[in-house]
């Protein structure tokens, strides 16, 4: 080999060196948050990564988007299913209250006429031990531990309400009478004169009645238990849905980046990277705020120049990041798509029949994700299902 090949190897290693560095750039930035009071809050501890935007989109991007596109599908048909049970819960519930305000108007007519009973009866001053007694409409006893009238109070017998006497004693000029009312209530009373006869067949009435409207009670509140319970599992299957439009689901399962840095104390990071080549900066981490712990995520698409350097910073004015392609929607878009599928549950109520799975399924991955559109073909007037919840 002559000398001049010797003389030229290290030359062509320094030009390939330098070549090299040209070709790479730097990312450099700092990761903070901004409070609501203007205090700048550095994330320490934080892993920057930076992708190949080529790689992520035409990888990591998309199989998360085919399976929140495959789990929102499935979840459309469940909530379609729950939401035709909740029209029928409501049916049923409407068809229970029906008959529990009819049983109930029944009793406070059956009632009305026990009571009215009570006062066509003479008072009975005679009664003795074991008879059956009720007070007259309009009436209260009060019942006493002893037979003087000034004895401690323990109970009484309102009007219409039914006693057996189970005692009699002479006290001076008055007879008294101990009490067991049906309630349980157990007391004397010399005020005999408010004793009168109930009408056995009419307390049986009434008792009858009491019976259904506690029956009919009892069958209304299970048809409102089921119609909450239908609808508690509605929004627990929109809030697994929407969990797949979140921004939060692009950034799991992340493969391996091609650079990655931790912050320092001070929220800083410095990359190198492939000058020219688009790349996605990706970071995430949480802060706690008082009770709740807030979460951040950073998806950044940018671009650096061989040679050259460039500052990015991670802030709250680019957070998320992957809600401006056709992945996740942006928290409005995503709000006005919650009161979508919240009016859905009222309109399911009133008894409508909509196509339930289309318009879950087509607000979920709507055209435009600065919007929420609503189904032309549906079948509805869109300020119903736009309406405030």
């Amino acid at each position: 080999m002559s000398r001049n090949r010797f003389f030229l190897l290290p030359l062509v290693a320094v030009f390939f060196i330098l070549g090299a560095c040209q070709s790479e750039g730097k990312l450099t930035g700092e990761v903070f948050i901004v409070t609501e009071g203007r205090e700048n809050i550095e994330m320490g501890l934080v892993d920057v990564k930076a992708y190949r935007a080529s790689s992520l989109e035409e990888g990591h991007l998309e199989r998360r988007h085919e399976h929140s596109q495959e789990k929102v599908q499935l979840r459309a048909e469940k909530a379609a299913t729950q939401l035709d049970s909740l029209s029928l819960a409501q049916e049923r519930l409407e068809e229970r209250e029906a008959e529990y305000e009819a049983a109930q108007s029944k009793y406070d007519e059956v009632s009305q006429e026990y009571r009215m009973s009570l006062g066509s009866y003479n008072t009975s001053p005679g009664a003795t031990r074991g008879d059956r007694v009720a007070v007259n409409i309009g009436e209260r006893i009060i019942l006493r531990d002893k037979t003087s009238p000034a004895s401690v109070r323990t109970g009484y017998m309102s009007e219409g309400e039914l006693g057996t006497v189970s005692d009699v004693k002479e006290a001076g000029i008055n007879t008294h009478y101990e009490v067991e009312s049906d309630d349980g209530e157990v007391g004397w009373t010399p005020l005999v004169s408010r004793f009168v006869e109930p009408d056995e067949k009419l307390l049986a009435l009434r008792n009858r009645t009491s019976e259904r409207v506690e029956r009919s009670k009892r069958l209304y509140r299970k048809a409102r238990e089921v119609r909450s319970d239908i609808s508690s599992r509605v929004e627990d299957t929109f809030e697994q849905i929407a969990s797949y439009r979140e921004q939060e689901h692009y950034f799991r399962n992340m493969p391996q980046p091609a650079v990655s840095d931790e912050t320092g104390s001070d929220g800083n990071y410095e990359l190198t990277v492939e000058g020219g080549v688009p790349y996605y900066l990706v970071a995430h981490t949480s802060r706690s705020v008082g009770d709740d712990e807030e979460q951040y995520y950073w998806m950044v698409r940018t671009t650096v120049e061989g040679g050259g350097e460039k500052e990015l910073n991670l802030t709250n004015k680019n957070l998320g990041g992957v809600a401006s392609k056709k992945y996740a929607l942006s928290e409005r878009t995503l709000s006005i798509v919650r009161r979508i599928w919240g009016s859905s549950i009222g309109l399911a109520k009133e008894g409508e029949e909509l196509e339930w799975e289309k318009l879950i399924y087509r607000t979920a991955f709507p055209d435009d994700t600065t919007d929420a559109p609503i189904p032309d073909d549906l079948d509805v007037p869109e300020e119903r299902l736009l309406s405030a919840q």
